[in-house]
């Protein structure tokens, strides 16, 4: 018997037997863009690394974008962490490919 607790992103199952996050894990990854997006458009001054992860830590802690704070972004794959900087800078890199030149 599986004793996890379902959250509440990941918890849902499909009929197939895939978590639902699984199945979506394109639709995460374009919140996680949008949400980068959303930052970067926000916040036109914001043009380095470090800039850019202040502007993106304030609105998760004051949850403007549609209401999702750090557990929520994580969730989407947006990982504060310092371990997985690579991976944000990647997710930076393709955001910006999408926002209007600044």
């Amino acid at each position: 018997m599986d004793t996890r607790r379902p959250n509440r992103i990941r918890g849902l199952t499909s009929s197939a037997g895939q978590t639902s996050a699984q199945k979506g894990d394109q639709a995460l990854n374009k919140v996680a863009v949008e949400f980068v997006r959303y930052v970067l458009q926000q916040n036109p001054h914001a043009n380095d690394f470090v800039l850019i992860y202040d502007a993106m830590s304030r609105a998760a802690c004051t949850r403007s974008f549609h209401n999702l704070g750090h557990e929520e972004l994580a969730m989407a794959g947006v990982s504060f962490s310092l371990l997985n900087t690579n991976k944000l800078e990647r997710l930076i890199s393709e955001a910006k490919k999408s926002v209007p030149s600044r």
